[in-house]
């Protein structure tokens, strides 16, 4: 009798030390999860607009977490007579879907000859001083936003119009850029030219 009540003392301290022995917290497991999906996602690919004066304006992927200046490199640059990218925040972290419009600092153009004319010789298709129409085939971004209702992502539409197909032929061709219509493009008939 003896036997089987010092058997049954060492079964239940035995199931009692096991019930009690310390044991991994499934949280830990929810924590190393947490920072393995966190360090996946600065790795997520990212896709912005980049427009104005740089060297290749269009569509660039950039890595989750990319600044304004790294968005700018992988448009190729500024334009090779920028000094700066103007009044644009280098430092900013992009976000997905965004548009960057740089309107760089250019260098001052050289000192002109003494000996030559200031006043500017007009060229056809090519206007001079204020309130002039906008030569579609010479203009900037900042150029084509200046027109009314023209934004800068249908400034760089017309562009990358222009640039695809050779330039416009005359001023009815702004309709077959993607998102004006007849009366957009009437309203800008006398404000543009080619």
């Amino acid at each position: 009798m003896l036997t089987v009540v010092l058997a049954s003392l060492a079964v239940i301290t035995t199931i009692s030390a096991w019930a009690t022995w310390p044991r991994e917290e499934p949280a830990s497991l929810a924590v190393a999860v947490s920072q393995t999906e966190d360090a996946g996602a600065t790795t997520l690919p990212i896709t912005v607009t980049v427009a104005g004066d740089v060297t290749e304006p269009g569509l660039v992927e950039l890595s989750s977490g990319a600044r304004v200046a790294d968005a700018i490199d992988a448009a190729g640059g500024l334009i090779p007579e920028a000094r700066s990218a103007g009044y644009v925040n280098l430092a900013r972290k992009v976000s997905d879907g965004e548009l960057i419009v740089v309107e760089a600092v250019t260098d001052p153009e050289e000192p002109t000859d003494p000996d030559e004319p200031t006043d500017p010789v007009d060229t056809p298709g090519t206007p001079t001083g204020p309130g002039a129409p906008v030569n579609l085939n010479q203009a900037t971004v900042t150029d084509l936003v200046a027109l009314p209702g023209i934004g800068p992502v249908m400034a760089q539409r017309i562009i990358d119009h222009r640039q695809a197909n050779g330039g416009f032929d005359s001023v009815d061709q702004l309709q077959d850029v993607t998102g004006i219509g007849p009366a957009t493009a009437a309203k800008l008939a006398d404000l543009v030219t080619v």
